[in-house]
């Protein structure tokens, strides 16, 4: 998520040690808000935040840990050739 703080994941990176936090932060290049970053849950920064959300019941996974946040280039399927050239006017 692309914002002014990262936001801090419930999801545990591979080590278990660790926890995801997603986006970027307002002093960072805007690249970053793309990159995996995964750190010790009780480290505090003048960037990280966190999202609050309204619990709408049981999510029976959404807090497994994450041992990928990217997906293999090689899965990612292209849109037609119609769609993309919509994309590309916008």
């Amino acid at each position: 998520m692309a914002g002014n703080v990262k936001e801090w994941c419930a999801n545990a990176a591979g080590d278990l040690r660790r926890r995801y936090i997603r986006g970027g932060g307002w002093n960072e290049p805007s690249y970053r808000f793309n990159e995996a970053d995964a750190r010790d849950p009780w480290r505090r920064e003048q960037t990280f935040g966190v999202r609050l959300i309204k619990n709408l019941g049981p999510a029976e996974r959404s807090a497994d840990p994450v041992n990928s946040v990217n997906p293999d280039p090689a899965t990612v399927l292209p849109v037609a050739a119609s769609a993309f050239e919509a994309y590309k006017r916008s």
